[in-house]
Protein backbone atom coordinates (compact mmCIF):
# COMPACT_ATOMS: atom_id res chain seq x y z
CA UNK A 1 0.00 0.00 0.00
CA UNK A 2 2.58 2.64 0.77
CA UNK A 3 4.62 1.37 -2.62
CA UNK A 4 1.42 2.12 -4.45
CA UNK A 5 0.73 5.61 -2.82
CA UNK A 6 4.30 6.45 -3.25
CA UNK A 7 4.22 5.89 -6.86
CA UNK A 8 0.56 7.73 -7.20
CA UNK A 9 2.47 10.76 -5.59
CA UNK A 10 5.36 10.63 -7.76
CA UNK A 11 3.14 10.39 -11.09
CA UNK A 12 1.30 13.50 -9.90
CA UNK A 13 3.77 15.54 -8.82
CA UNK A 14 5.42 15.16 -12.12
CA UNK A 15 2.53 15.80 -13.74
CA UNK A 16 3.43 19.80 -13.82
CA UNK A 17 7.04 19.46 -14.62
CA UNK A 18 5.84 17.00 -18.11
CA UNK A 19 3.27 19.95 -18.99
CA UNK A 20 5.96 22.19 -18.43
CA UNK A 21 8.33 20.21 -20.62
CA UNK A 22 5.40 20.60 -23.47
CA UNK A 23 5.01 24.14 -23.55
CA UNK A 24 8.97 24.38 -23.55
CA UNK A 25 9.13 22.06 -26.40
CA UNK A 26 6.54 23.57 -28.52
CA UNK A 27 8.00 26.79 -28.53
CA UNK A 28 11.95 25.88 -28.68
CA UNK A 29 11.03 23.16 -31.64
CA UNK A 30 9.39 26.54 -33.25
CA UNK A 31 12.03 28.41 -32.42
CA UNK A 32 14.92 25.55 -33.88
CA UNK A 33 17.28 27.71 -36.16
CA UNK A 34 19.18 26.31 -38.94
CA UNK A 35 20.73 28.59 -41.05
CA UNK A 36 20.34 28.64 -44.81
CA UNK A 37 21.64 31.38 -47.67
CA UNK A 38 18.52 32.99 -47.66
CA UNK A 39 18.17 33.66 -43.85
CA UNK A 40 17.80 37.03 -42.76
CA UNK A 41 19.67 38.10 -39.58
CA UNK A 42 17.80 38.80 -36.60
CA UNK A 43 14.93 36.84 -37.75
CA UNK A 44 14.15 33.06 -36.69
CA UNK A 45 14.25 30.63 -39.59
CA UNK A 46 11.25 28.71 -38.00
CA UNK A 47 11.87 25.40 -39.92
CA UNK A 48 9.39 23.16 -37.75
CA UNK A 49 6.57 25.81 -38.16
CA UNK A 50 6.71 27.34 -40.91
CA UNK A 51 3.41 29.15 -39.86
CA UNK A 52 6.14 31.45 -37.31
CA UNK A 53 7.91 32.14 -40.03
CA UNK A 54 9.31 36.10 -39.80
CA UNK A 55 8.24 35.82 -36.22
CA UNK A 56 11.24 37.26 -33.48
CA UNK A 57 12.22 34.99 -31.08
CA UNK A 58 10.96 37.40 -28.44
CA UNK A 59 7.43 37.43 -29.70
CA UNK A 60 6.51 33.86 -29.95
CA UNK A 61 5.15 32.96 -26.67
CA UNK A 62 2.41 35.74 -27.70
CA UNK A 63 2.00 33.36 -30.57
CA UNK A 64 1.09 30.42 -28.28
CA UNK A 65 -2.69 30.11 -28.20
CA UNK A 66 -2.45 26.74 -25.53
CA UNK A 67 -3.40 23.47 -25.80
CA UNK A 68 -4.65 20.42 -23.67
CA UNK A 69 -3.60 16.85 -23.34
CA UNK A 70 -5.32 13.84 -22.29
CA UNK A 71 -4.17 10.95 -19.48
CA UNK A 72 -5.97 7.85 -17.81
CA UNK A 73 -6.06 7.58 -14.29
CA UNK A 74 -5.34 4.51 -12.09
CA UNK A 75 -9.04 3.36 -13.16
CA UNK A 76 -8.54 4.43 -16.39
CA UNK A 77 -10.73 6.86 -16.95
CA UNK A 78 -9.49 9.80 -19.10
CA UNK A 79 -8.32 13.12 -17.41
CA UNK A 80 -7.73 16.22 -19.71
CA UNK A 81 -5.52 19.44 -18.48
CA UNK A 82 -5.44 23.04 -20.25
CA UNK A 83 -2.82 25.05 -20.49
CA UNK A 84 -3.53 28.51 -20.49
CA UNK A 85 -1.10 31.42 -21.69
CA UNK A 86 -0.72 34.80 -21.06
CA UNK A 87 -0.73 37.66 -19.16
CA UNK A 88 -1.03 38.34 -15.60
CA UNK A 89 -3.30 40.75 -14.44
CA UNK A 90 -3.23 40.58 -11.12
CA UNK A 91 -2.40 38.08 -7.99
CA UNK A 92 -3.80 37.80 -4.79
CA UNK A 93 -3.40 34.70 -2.29
CA UNK A 94 -6.34 32.90 -3.51
CA UNK A 95 -6.33 33.53 -7.52
CA UNK A 96 -4.42 34.39 -10.61
CA UNK A 97 -5.80 36.54 -13.05
CA UNK A 98 -4.66 35.60 -16.40
CA UNK A 99 -5.81 37.32 -20.21
CA UNK A 100 -4.97 34.34 -22.17
CA UNK A 101 -3.12 35.14 -25.74
CA UNK A 102 -4.92 36.43 -28.55
CA UNK A 103 -7.97 37.02 -26.36
CA UNK A 104 -9.26 40.39 -24.27
CA UNK A 105 -11.09 38.84 -21.09
CA UNK A 106 -9.51 37.47 -18.24
CA UNK A 107 -9.21 34.11 -16.71
CA UNK A 108 -9.45 33.83 -12.89
CA UNK A 109 -7.36 30.42 -11.30
CA UNK A 110 -7.84 29.60 -8.28
CA UNK A 111 -4.89 28.91 -5.81
CA UNK A 112 -4.84 25.82 -3.72
CA UNK A 113 -2.68 24.17 -1.55
CA UNK A 114 -1.10 21.70 -4.28
CA UNK A 115 -0.89 24.42 -7.04
CA UNK A 116 2.67 24.85 -7.95
CA UNK A 117 4.52 28.12 -8.90
CA UNK A 118 7.64 28.19 -10.85
CA UNK A 119 9.21 31.47 -10.90
CA UNK A 120 11.93 33.09 -9.91
CA UNK A 121 12.92 34.14 -6.90
CA UNK A 122 11.97 30.62 -6.09
CA UNK A 123 9.48 27.52 -6.65
CA UNK A 124 6.43 28.37 -4.72
CA UNK A 125 6.29 31.95 -4.38
CA UNK A 126 3.40 33.72 -5.82
CA UNK A 127 5.57 36.83 -4.80
CA UNK A 128 7.61 36.42 -8.02
CA UNK A 129 4.46 37.04 -9.95
CA UNK A 130 2.92 40.56 -11.00
CA UNK A 131 0.64 42.18 -13.54
CA UNK A 132 2.30 41.78 -16.87
CA UNK A 133 4.00 38.71 -16.86
CA UNK A 134 3.99 36.24 -18.83
CA UNK A 135 2.97 32.61 -17.58
CA UNK A 136 1.31 29.24 -18.62
CA UNK A 137 -1.41 28.23 -16.32
CA UNK A 138 -2.25 24.20 -16.11
CA UNK A 139 -5.35 23.18 -15.06
CA UNK A 140 -8.08 20.49 -14.96
CA UNK A 141 -10.33 20.72 -17.91
CA UNK A 142 -13.94 21.97 -15.99
CA UNK A 143 -12.17 23.41 -12.99
CA UNK A 144 -10.51 26.92 -11.98
CA UNK A 145 -7.91 25.22 -9.84
CA UNK A 146 -4.65 26.12 -11.09
CA UNK A 147 -1.98 22.57 -10.94
CA UNK A 148 0.80 24.38 -12.02
CA UNK A 149 1.45 28.29 -12.59
CA UNK A 150 4.86 28.87 -14.75
CA UNK A 151 7.10 32.21 -15.49
CA UNK A 152 9.89 31.59 -18.00
CA UNK A 153 12.74 33.74 -17.47
CA UNK A 154 13.43 36.80 -18.99
CA UNK A 155 14.89 35.92 -22.41
CA UNK A 156 14.19 31.99 -22.15
CA UNK A 157 13.61 32.03 -26.01
CA UNK A 158 17.46 32.77 -26.46
CA UNK A 159 18.35 29.58 -24.96
CA UNK A 160 16.31 27.89 -27.63
CA UNK A 161 17.77 28.95 -30.72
Amino acid sequence: MKQLLSTRLLRYSLLPLVALVVVLAVVGFATAQTPTPDSKPGMGHHQMIPELQGIPPEQLFDHFRGSQFSITDAQGNPVVYQMTPGTVSGVSDTAVTVTPNGESTTMSFNITPSTRVLATPGPGSLQALVAGDKVVVLSKQGTADAVLIAKPKAGFHRGMM
